[in-house]
């Protein structure tokens, strides 16, 4: 029967690829896993630096501010 003769080989390949396929899903997971770590970093690191920046800002203004108490005071002192 030569419709047999061809079902062997094709079992042989199949369960290559059944013994291969654990070893391929792990390999893709950490290629993953890392890909996420990364991006982590990133948006990490824009986010620290977004806050940074309003830091930044929220000193300047709190310092504008301050700057304007000082100047009323000696405005008033003055007169």
């Amino acid at each position: 029967m030569p419709g047999l003769a061809a079902v062997g080989p094709t079992l042989v390949v199949a369960g290559a690829v059944d013994a291969a396929l654990p070893a391929a899903v792990a390999a893709a997971a950490a290629v993953l896993g890392a890909v996420v770590e990364v991006l982590e970093a990133v948006v990490l690191g824009a986010v620290v630096a977004v806050v940074g920046a309003a830091l930044v800002v929220l000193g300047a203004v709190v310092v504008a501010g301050a700057a304007l108490v000082l100047l009323a005071a000696g405005t008033r002192s003055r007169q």
